[in-house]
């Protein structure tokens, strides 16, 4: 049966994406949550994480409103209001 994650109470989810080891969320603020295996960068955090990231956290991406997220096996691609496309993770530079 599905079950709340804690840490996501209270926010107000309009999207959510799952990779192979990770996934993310977006806010209705445009604001991007990430969490899970985070080797290659894909969580956005600006590093390379070792461990696994239980809870939601948040992607500083400066004053960008994040409109659409999609994971893949080893990278995170967001598009921000504007239409811009940035990827993180494998194969990309933006926020790792």
């Amino acid at each position: 049966e599905p079950e709340v994650i804690p840490a996501t109470k209270g926010m107000d989810v309009t999207a959510v994406a799952a990779g192979g080891l990770h996934a993310a969320l977006l806010t209705r603020d445009g604001a991007c949550y990430t969490w899970g295996w985070g080797e290659c960068g894909q969580l956005g955090l600006g590093r390379r994480v070792e461990e696994v990231v239980r809870v939601p956290t948040h992607v500083d991406t400066g004053d960008l409103r994040i409109t659409l997220v999609a994971c893949g096996a080893y990278h995170t691609a967001v598009v921000e209001e504007g239409g811009e496309l940035m990827t993180f993770g494998a194969g990309g530079k933006r926020f790792v």
